[in-house]
């Protein structure tokens, strides 16, 4: 599966120091192995949206089956996820 990071989620990623990056960075390359990864649930009320848990911080994606790639919507911290 191909995973497109969007650009809202690259500056968040850029902006974390060095220790939660790399954490992230893992995390984003073992969705490729999409949906056999463990802490994914789909969000209520948002259809075909999902979210990886990552310690503090969830990573929000969507997945277009059809063309086999997953994108990543947002990365945030925990506490403002699902304001």
């Amino acid at each position: 599966m191909n995973v497109i990071i969007t650009e809202r989620a690259a500056r968040y990623l850029d902006k974390l120091d060095k220790k939660a990056h790399q954490k992230l960075e893992r995390a984003l390359h073992k969705l490729c192995d999409f949906p056999e990864v463990t802490n994914v649930k789909r969000l209520r009320g948002r259809p075909g949206k999902y979210r990886l848990r990552v310690g503090d911080w969830r990573i929000i994606f969507a997945v277009d089956w059809k063309r086999d790639t997953l994108v990543v919507i947002t990365i945030v911290h925990r506490k403002d996820a699902y304001k």
